[in-house]
């Protein structure tokens, strides 16, 4: 049979690898094209603007916790309230980091295969990924709770579940990591992501457009109440990764159309959405579950596809110090609620009431948490990361090249 092929490429002047390898592994599946720019890019590692873009969602989380009566502001002498509308942005920071989610899951597996080794790679990838830099995090709150009762998260009603915080599974409370809860929605999509690979092609994208059928089945039969993994499964915030999916889909297989006027229009709609977000508008900060994540998902899910495309085309740059931010961003994730925590406790007792002092203090408390997360990405998240990414690649008895989809999962408010 090979030298039939041979015989054929000889004559049609074609080099042998070109019949026996595909370059695109999937073809058979989608129109016989090259991989678009945008999914070279993801498995290069290489997508900046996605990068800045997490930078902006983990910015928004952070906010989320130094501006507001309720946080580390509401300690501080002299609160100003014109900067509360900067602490709403919390959920519009998660959606953002949702939907980027759907989207690198799709580009960076597209060209990966299906079926079982395919599926349980992809699966130990991620829980090798997102496990030991949350876990290190964990076990400093588990003991600082064991040394003092109380201290970690004791404003909320019900106590974390220390089984359930470290595994990651569903609970009616917040985990012993406050923003822990996004990481347990984020293993329940790579859950159901690993089911859809074991299909190839389009019967992937089918797998998706179920789960996401089976969760408004969920939204309506089944009402929110003292089972959290009910609750986990019927949460419409999960339709913010299959917004991502779509967008991943359409960036894997086609060349992004019109990216200005996408991206452009992304933007404005992006932009709508804080300010209305900021001003407590009802369908955001007090509408149907469901309303809220098609508002905040849909505005982001076409600005990520603006972006891409953008840089698809050589059209924009994106801005290092936000790029390596949102490198940066999964260790900003994990321990800026521990650094405002820690600040929060120092500042009792402050009793200065200049503004100056105030909005000094909050500057110096954000430059706090993005030096942290610098320290512990390149002393603890990148070394452990690379020691066990390595090991999981002799374990599987293959090189893994290290792509986008390893670097940040989503924040939380």
């Amino acid at each position: 049979m090979r030298k039939m092929r041979a015989r054929r490429c000889k004559k049609a002047r074609i080099p042998l690898k070109l019949v026996t390898t595909s370059p695109y592994p999937m073809a058979d599946d989608f129109p016989r094209r090259s991989p678009t720019i945008g999914l070279v890019m993801a498995r290069r590692g290489t997508l900046r603007t996605v990068q800045v873009l997490r930078a902006l969602a983990a910015i928004m989380v952070v906010f989320a916790h130094l501006i507001g009566p309720d946080t580390l502001e509401g300690r501080l002498p002299g609160h100003v309230g014109f900067l509360d509308g900067l602490g709403r942005l919390g959920p519009a920071g998660v959606g953002l980091f949702f939907v980027i989610s759907g989207v690198i899951m799709v580009l960076t597996t597209m060209d990966s295969g299906a079926g079982v080794v395919p599926a349980r790679q992809f699966l130990l990838k991620r829980i090798v990924r997102i496990y030991p830099p949350y876990l290190v995090i964990t076990a400093f709150l588990f003991a600082v709770s064991l040394v003092s009762p109380g201290a970690v998260d004791s404003s909320q009603a019900i106590r974390p579940d220390d089984v359930a915080s470290f595994l990651l599974l569903p609970q009616l409370g917040f985990p012993l990591l406050l923003v822990g809860w996004t990481l347990v929605y984020e293993m329940y999509f790579y859950l159901v992501y690993t089911l859809a690979m074991l299909v190839k092609g389009r019967a992937r994208g089918v797998v998706l457009v179920a789960w996401t059928a089976a969760t408004f089945v969920l939204m309506e039969l089944v009402p929110a109440g003292g089972n959290a993994y009910l609750n986990l499964a019927r949460d419409p915030i999960n339709l913010q990764f299959g917004l991502g999916a779509l967008v991943g889909w359409l960036l894997a297989t086609r060349k992004a159309v019109a990216p200005i006027v996408v991206a452009s229009a992304g933007t404005l709609a992006s932009v709508v959405v804080l300010v209305l977000a900021a001003e407590s508008f009802p369908p955001i900060s007090g509408g149907s579950s469901l309303g809220r994540s098609l508002l905040i998902g849909v505005p982001f899910a076409i600005l990520v596809y603006g972006a891409v495309g953008l840089e698809e085309r050589g059209l924009v740059r994106a801005p290092s110090v936000l790029s390596h931010l949102g490198d940066v961003s999964y260790s900003l994730y994990l321990t800026h609620v521990v650094v405002l925590g820690a600040i929060k406790r120092a500042v009792t007792g402050l009793d200065d009431q200049r503004l100056a002092v105030h909005l000094g203090l909050l500057v110096l408390a954000l430059a706090a948490v993005v030096v942290v997360a610098e320290v512990f990405y390149r002393v603890v998240e990148k070394p452990l990361l690379s020691v066990l990414h390595h090991r999981l690649a002799s374990a599987l008895g293959r090189r893994m090249p290290p792509v986008l989809d390893e670097r940040v999962p989503p924040a939380a408010a």
